[in-house]
């Protein structure tokens, strides 16, 4: 299940962070005066990993979190996000639906209805 980490370092220019996890996903919203102006929701940890952003300028876009590791006699590099094919959203919604009944329900239903469309 999501629980908060509440103690997060805040960009003092930008929007407000929040930042709730658990073993199998990530999610950071970004709100300004009570409104959420994007989100970064990382799924699939450990295995996998991918991660969909949406922002009202750019919409919803889907990535693939490429760890760093795997590099042949070098060391390892930063986590990048690369593009990544589209996929159907079932098995994922029904996952952060899961794992969001502890959070705030009106952060819940924002980021389904945005996983719901593309």
């Amino acid at each position: 299940m999501l629980r908060e980490i509440k103690k997060i370092s805040q960009d003092p220019e930008g929007p407000r962070r929040r930042w709730f996890t658990d073993q199998q996903q990530d999610l950071v919203i970004w709100h300004e005066d009570g409104e959420i102006t994007s989100f970064e929701l990382c799924y699939g940890k450990g295995s996998e990993e991918r991660a969909l952003r949406w922002s009202a300028t750019a919409g919803l876009e889907q990535y693939v979190v490429d760890d760093g590791e795997g590099r042949c006699m070098r060391h390892k590099m930063s986590p990048m996000l690369e593009n990544d094919r589209w996929t159907d959203f079932d098995d994922v919604r029904q996952e952060f639906t899961r794992a969001a009944r502890g959070i705030d329900a009106g952060i819940t239903a924002f980021v389904y209805r945005r996983l719901s469309f593309r």
